[in-house]
């Protein structure tokens, strides 16, 4: 069953991965380049890894877009957010696992980004004392 967005919510791809889509030479080599942002996340070993092609497309989204909030809901967007989000509108982050779900590599990727975030929910008060603790200038809320 597909997912349908609420009235009033916009949805859209910034890559489209299927084989017939068009895409120029360069758009083409991108797509098959890995993105960088967040090496840690597991996304990267997913079956639609991060690209260079989706990473300049997301820049841009996050460069360009008239939202007044930004939500990031998993380490890999987490990360993306606080390296290119403009600072004209809120940035927040959304635990979606407990820290002890990932790995010491992507916390501290995480715990680096999530000091640059606005806000940052976690999934318990036991999830946000040690992300305090890592982040500078992160409180609890």
């Amino acid at each position: 069953m597909p997912l349908e967005a609420a009235d009033g919510v916009r949805t859209r791809a910034l890559v489209d991965l299927r084989r017939a889509s068009r895409r120029t030479a360069v758009e083409a080599a991108d797509l098959r380049s890995p993105g960088i942002v967040c090496p840690h996340d597991p996304v990267h070993a997913g079956w639609t890894p991060p690209s260079r092609l989706g990473e300049t497309r997301l820049a841009a989204y996050l460069r360009s877009t008239d939202a007044d909030v930004v939500i990031a809901t998993r380490p890999y967007s987490v990360c993306f957010l606080a390296e290119h989000g403009r600072a004209d509108y809120l940035h927040v982050g959304q635990e979606y696992a407990g820290r002890d779900a990932h790995g010491p590599a992507l916390l501290s990727d995480l715990d680096a980004a999530v000091s640059r975030l606005d806000a940052y929910v976690t999934l318990s008060e036991s999830d946000e004392r040690p992300t305090v603790r890592r982040s500078p200038g992160c409180g609890p809320g």
